[in-house]
C-alpha cells in the first residue's frame, strides 16, 4: 500500500474505512489500506463525489466506498482537501520537533535519583535542597 495516501487522506474519510468490513474475508479495514482517493460522477445530473479506493490486507481484493450526495464536490476541493490535510501534518510534525522533551515527562533516572535519596536523608532541609528551593532563614 502506499503509506502516503493514506496519511493525507482527512481524519473523516479515514474513519469511514476503519468501519468497513472485506465482504470476502470479513477482515475489517484500517486507514493503511487507502490506496487510492479522487472523485467520480453519480446520479443523472452527473454530481461529482468522492470516494476512496482501499485494498483488503489480508485477501487482496479492492473496495470502492463512494460518499454520494453526503460529500460532493470537484477535482479542486478535493485536492484543496488533500493539500489542508498535508499542511496541517507538516505543522504537527514541525512542532513536535521544537517541543522539548522532557516537559511533562519524568525520566526513571529521575525517579531512582529521588527515591535513593529519599531513602538516605531525612530531614526537610535536604529535601528543600534536593528539589531546588531556597531555605528560608530564621533570622528574618
Amino acid at each position: 500500500m502506499n503509506k502516503s495516501i493514506s496519511n493525507c487522506v482527512p481524519r473523516w474519510m479515514s474513519k469511514v474505512i476503519e468501519n468497513k468490513v472485506c465482504e470476502r474475508c470479513q477482515q475489517s479495514a484500517a486507514k493503511e489500506d487507502i490506496c487510492a482517493v479522487g472523485i467520480r460522477a453519480f446520479g443523472r445530473k452527473k454530481d461529482t463525489t468522492f470516494y476512496v479506493e482501499h485494498q483488503c490486507s489480508k485477501c487482496q481484493v479492492r473496495i470502492i466506498t463512494s460518499f454520494g450526495a453526503q460529500k460532493t464536490g470537484s477535482a479542486e476541493e478535493l485536492c484543496y482537501i488533500l493539500l489542508e490535510q498535508l499542511q496541517t501534518q507538516r505543522r504537527l510534525q514541525k512542532a513536535r520537533e521544537f517541543e522539548p522533551e522532557s516537559i511533562g515527562k519524568i525520566r526513571d533516572e529521575e525517579v531512582e535519583s529521588f527515591l535513593s535519596f529519599m531513602n538516605e536523608n531525612e530531614s526537610h532541609e535536604d529535601f528543600m535542597k534536593f528539589i531546588g528551593s531556597k531555605l528560608q532563614n530564621d533570622e528574618d
